[in-house]
């Protein structure tokens, strides 16, 4: 008679993880499988739309070819994002940061002041905005009023003289004037990065900070040498996260020109071109980045 085989806790795990994502995996199969294999085949075809469907030629790179060569606006919109991005990214991963260290310290009314800095995540959802802007009146002058901060923070400070008076660069100027108008929305966007440092700062044991307080340690050194290794994994999540948001962000020029060439000149060929080739250069930054962040932090951190 053969001895049933034990089962071991990692064993266990993978198992039970299997069970709670099966509901999640059949609907990627069911309802994104599908649409993803057939954007594809657009890409390589040219789509005649007839009544009832749609008629598919292979034509191979074609579309690839012109939105590389022929189309103008492409190219310069992906220069643009990515150019926006070397600066983005880093800016909210830094400020999601600073905020979830004053936010994870003892003081009165630290929940209320956690559930403020989350609100914008709250608002940022699509049923919310949507509310506020097709909504009441009530909402659309909120709405209105928000919109109005924006452009009141932005004019608040003439950074434009400001920087002139520094005698900088004229590119040095636009860019640092870009960043500091764009800086209310890039605290908008900081919501679930914050809220990610939070939790990983909540599992670092107060041993640590206690044993290196006891060997003399300062803050400086507590920093590096406790809060960052034990953030190291956190903080490759909120990497990631973070370009995944910025790269599907509707906002960026790239995303809305592959949209209005699909929903206004219903040319389905040649916006899944453009959003399959972006696919791959955001895949191909966000692995750059997570191999650098491997080589140079993690390796050194464990």
């Amino acid at each position: 008679m053969k001895r049933k085989k034990s089962r071991g806790i990692e064993t266990l795990k993978k198992q039970y993880g299997m069970l709670f994502t099966a509901h999640w995996t059949f609907g990627l199969i069911v309802f994104f499988a599908v649409p993803l294999i057939m954007s594809i085949t657009y890409s390589f075809s040219n789509v005649t739309i007839v009544p009832g469907g749609t008629e598919l030629s292979f034509i191979g790179l074609k579309h690839y070819k012109y939105i590389l060569t022929q189309d103008a606006q492409f190219v310069n919109n992906l220069r643009n994002n990515i150019l926006k991005m070397l600066y983005t990214v880093p800016i909210i991963v830094a400020i999601s940061f600073i905020e979830a260290l004053v936010l994870n310290a003892k003081f009165k009314g630290r929940m209320f002041a956690r559930a403020m800095f989350f609100l914008p995540v709250i608002i940022a959802t699509g049923t919310v905005m949507q509310v506020l802007q097709k909504g009441t009146v009530g909402c659309e002058i909120f709405s209105a009023t928000v919109a109005q901060g924006q452009a009141n923070y932005g004019s608040a400070i003439d950074f434009s003289a400001l920087l002139q008076s520094l005698n900088l660069p004229a590119s040095f100027t636009h860019l640092f004037e870009n960043w500091f108008n764009n800086i209310f929305i890039l605290i908008w966007s900081c919501g679930v990065q914050t809220v990610l440092f939070i939790s990983g700062l909540q599992t670092i044991p107060s041993s640590l900070y206690e044993v290196a307080k006891v060997e003399g340690a300062n803050k400086w050194e507590e920093f590096w040498f406790i809060t960052m290794p034990m953030l190291g994994n956190v903080l490759l999540l909120i990497i990631i996260y973070t370009f995944v948001e910025y790269f599907i962000s509707t906002d960026n020029a790239v995303m809305a020109q592959a949209l209005s060439v699909m929903n206004t000149s219903q040319v389905y060929d040649r916006s899944s071109a453009i959003l399959w080739f972006y696919l791959l250069v955001a895949g191909a930054i966000i692995g750059l980045a997570v191999l650098i962040y491997n080589r140079i932090c993690l390796r050194k951190w464990n």
